[in-house]
């Protein structure tokens, strides 16, 4: 279907810094479509999403292999027998110069942030299940307020006060229908395993709710807003101390198993697929950072941009945090580009073959691997360390 023309109205979205626009196309058949347009360079997020269509790929042309089969628990294979049901939710992205471009709308969704926290006309579901607890906005000022000793003691009294909510989603959307539901969430989980390890591979950062959406129709997780890839997160004023996002309120929403279920079994299976193609991975990846066009490097210095903004930009109940990289955001120089090129596919190499950061050089299995990044993901001392606009408690 062509595009035919643009509705003359439109709607600008209740977050964000530069506030992107919402427009209506209509198709040469009649069918409109939601499209969003954004005063910002999405050059990378463009490459992003043909990463994960390539990993996508590799998902679904996996076959069994003995090798990595037989370092799976012989209880992962049975609860996790299918790989057909790997896969990165992706959306289209066109950029039209290095300062604007336009995003598909990703229909029936709406973001983490919007569904526990609600905005100014609906009701958040943490106020809505938790009358009791504490509010967002006090979490926030609590932890704005403590200081670096503080901060633990602080994050352990905001989590007394402040309980996960997000099973209750997969309630109100599917519990018309006990499979809907049971679907709805073991997608939910998949998706969530898939785009942490995935996500970790790749060093995404700024993973707060504002940029998770979750999907009405399925149940799965879509990430958006990749301003900040290849772990320069780890360079903003106050340093991302976690490999993912796997707060409480996403595990909440797994179940009473929790991160011991299906999403320990689909992150070893989406680890073994990455494992496996390796090499393949590392030269595409190897290709795009060296791409003279590619300014990736920049976003080191837009991502403590960002984080300056946000610090004006407050995160409340009604808005949220909205990280969008200023359209002035201060450019780096391009010498040493090829040599931190290299240092990042160096770390990417590591990751693949199970060496993390602060394990003395130890070569991880697939499963400790896993379970590794799953307590550094979850370590309250991690989480309590992490900039306060991120809300770790959620």
């Amino acid at each position: 279907e062509l595009l035919k023309g643009v509705l003359p109205e439109f709607d600008v979205t209740p977050t964000g810094i530069t506030h992107p626009k919402i427009v209506i196309c209509r198709g040469s058949k009649g069918a409109e479509f939601k499209q969003l347009v954004k005063l910002d360079d999405i050059r990378q997020d463009s490459v992003m999403q043909q990463v994960f269509t390539y990993t996508n790929q590799l998902m679904r042309g996996r076959k069994s292999s003995p090798t990595f089969q037989g370092k799976l628990r012989k209880e992962t294979r049975h609860r996790f027998p299918s790989f057909k049901h790997l896969k990165l939710a992706t959306y289209n992205v066109i950029p039209l110069s290095p300062k604007t471009g336009v995003l598909q709308w990703v229909e029936n969704s709406q973001s983490l942030n919007e569904y526990l926290l609600g905005s100014r006309t609906v009701l958040g579901a943490h106020s809505r299940y938790c009358e009791g607890g504490w509010k967002h906005s006090r979490c926030l000022n609590e932890m704005k307020k403590a200081t670096p000793i503080e901060k633990r003691k602080v994050f352990d009294l905001v989590c007394e006060n402040f309980s996960p909510v997000l099973r209750y989603f997969f309630v109100e959307i599917f519990g018309h229908n006990l499979q809907a539901w049971h679907t709805a969430r073991m997608a939910y989980t998949r998706s969530c395993a898939v785009s942490s390890i995935v996500g970790h591979i790749l060093g995404i950062g700024d993973r707060h709710n504002n940029n998770i959406l979750i999907h009405k129709k399925t149940g799965e997780l879509v990430h958006i807003d990749f301003g900040i890839v290849f772990e320069q997160g780890r360079l903003l004023t106050i340093p991302e101390t976690v490999p993912f996002r796997l707060t409480r309120d996403i595990v909440d929403g797994m179940g009473p198993l929790g991160t011991e279920g299906a999403f320990a079994a689909a992150a070893e299976e989406t680890l073994c697929i990455l494992r496996e193609n390796s090499s393949a991975l590392l030269t595409i990846l190897s290709a795009i950072m060296n791409d003279p066009l590619y300014e990736w490097r920049k976003s080191a210095v837009k991502a403590q941009a960002r984080q300056e903004q946000e610090q004006e930009y407050e995160n409340s109940e009604d808005k949220g945090i909205r990280c969008v990289v200023s359209a002035n955001a201060t450019a780096v120089s391009d010498i040493g580009q090829n040599l931190a090129a290299e240092h990042t596919i160096s770390r990417i190499k590591e990751k693949l073959e199970g060496y993390e950061e602060g394990t003395s050089s130890e070569q991880h299995s697939v499963e400790g691997q896993v379970q590794l990044l799953i307590n550094c993901a979850r370590d309250p001392d991690n989480l309590s360390a992490i900039y306060y606009g991120w809300a770790p408690w959620l």
